[in-house]
């Protein structure tokens, strides 16, 4: 009973108070034991607001350099933003929500982000690739999507080019770190000869590509398929190339050793 006696109370007030040095106003609303206040504080030095809601209607400008427009659009010089997050959301335009541009008239030195695609380039140029690119004088390195929906990563040295994609990696050079601080547990290797001679390799044409490309060789991972373990990867999906390499060169150093016992046998029956 007593409670809805204090919400029934309604207290309207507002209050001007005016003097040489600042004028303030005041607009207060009490309903029961809550109170609803704003006020509007003016010196010469500054001017105070104070409400719950705050609505500015119409163009707003601060100091010329910052300003928003009827329809929401903001404008400044430069922005400082400490800690939290930027969130951008849809865009008048489909494919990209968020366009950083060096230079306002040329748009050149641009960086866009869209939906699926980050795009930064040097000079703006419509036959580029969608995806990340940077580019200075002679080199260049993007990664786009192509409309295959294909991932590639080009890397570009004006002397030197690698691609990487899902299918394969083009580069002029590769090294794999081999230097013994790297490695632990060392041990010479054991046969490989055997493992060489008992191996299957077979000529096939990956499941991406047509039946009439050119056909690739090597192992193949699988049931009743005849691939040493010294060369399966330890993710047991794939080739470690570089255990491939070591093992056919312990295998030919064991076939050398064969030959030139046999050629000592040869030499001693001459």
């Amino acid at each position: 009973m007593q409670k809805d006696l204090d919400t029934a109370v309604v207290d309207l007030n507002s209050n001007i108070n005016q003097t040489a040095e600042s004028i303030n106003l005041e607009v207060s609303k009490k309903v029961g034991k809550n109170e609803i206040k704003s006020a509007i504080n003016q010196s010469a030095e500054e001017i105070q607001i104070q409400a719950k809601n705050i609505a500015l209607e119409g163009y707003t400008t601060i100091n010329k350099n910052f300003s928003i427009d009827t329809k929401g659009n903001m404008s400044c010089n430069n922005a400082s933003i400490n800690g939290g997050k930027v969130e951008v959301y849809g865009g008048t335009s489909t494919n990209t929500n968020l366009c950083i541009y060096k230079n306002k008239d040329s748009r050149n030195d641009a960086m866009y982000i869209g939906y699926k695609s980050i795009y930064i380039e040097q000079e703006s140029a419509s036959n580029q690739p969608s995806g990340v690119f940077l580019n200075q004088k002679s080199t260049a390195a993007y990664l786009e999507i192509d409309n295959k929906g294909v991932p590639e990563l080009y890397l570009d040295d004006n002397d030197n080019i690698t691609i990487i994609k899902s299918s394969g990696i083009s580069t002029p050079k590769i090294a794999q770190g081999s230097l013994e601080k790297l490695k632990k547990n060392i041990e010479l290797s054991d046969n490989c000869l055997e493992d060489i001679k008992n191996a299957d390799i077979y000529k096939y044409n990956l499941k991406c590509e047509e039946d009439s490309e050119k056909k690739h060789y090597g192992f193949i991972i699988g049931k009743n398929r005849n691939t040493p373990e010294k060369v399966i990867a330890d993710t047991g999906d794939g080739i470690d190339t570089y255990s491939m390499i070591s093992v056919l060169w312990k295998g030919v150093q064991e076939l050398t050793k064969k030959v030139e016992e046999l050629e000592e046998k040869l030499d001693e029956k001459n």
